[in-house]
């Protein structure tokens, strides 16, 4: 283990015996890339993406352990789930409460021809799409994204 998953497993364990939740054991992965974090119920291992821990402030990894903790009573997003993150002081998702956190990008560029926007991929898209906000959220072929990749 590092010195990251060292201290994220003490932050661990603290929140979870503060709300009476089992204490869960916290692993870093450089494997996600879209994904924030995820909870195993059974195994209570929960998994962090290492580039989110690395890069986000104290707060925003600390809400990310909260929301995954949550899981360990409660598997999905629901009400109850809600609830859950409520009693403990956070946003139901991570992103709601720190929408400015940093992700990994994509090494696939695509641009709006209208105002310029850039959106990132891991993956080459096979279909065509367009800017969400210039084409009110249909798909426009006068808003096509350009793939501007270098």
């Amino acid at each position: 283990m590092c010195e990251l998953e060292d201290d994220l497993n003490i932050f661990a364990k603290e929140i979870a015996e503060e709300y009476g939740y089992p204490v869960p054991t916290v692993v870093l992965t450089s494997r996600f890339k879209r994904k924030w974090g995820s909870c195993n119920v059974v195994t209570k291992v929960i998994t962090l993406n290492r580039h989110f821990c690395e890069n986000n402030g104290f707060e925003t990894v600390y809400d990310l352990i909260k929301h995954e903790i949550c899981h360990l009573r409660v598997p999905n997003h629901g009400p109850k789930f809600v609830r859950a993150c409520n009693e403990m002081g956070i946003a139901f998702h991570t992103y709601i409460e720190h929408p400015d956190a940093v992700t990994e990008k994509g090494k696939n560029v695509y641009m709006c021809p209208g105002c310029g926007e850039f959106y990132y991929s891991f993956r080459k898209w096979k279909r065509s799409k367009s800017c969400t906000d210039c084409s009110g959220g249909y798909y426009n072929p006068k808003f096509k994204l350009i793939d501007v990749t270098a």
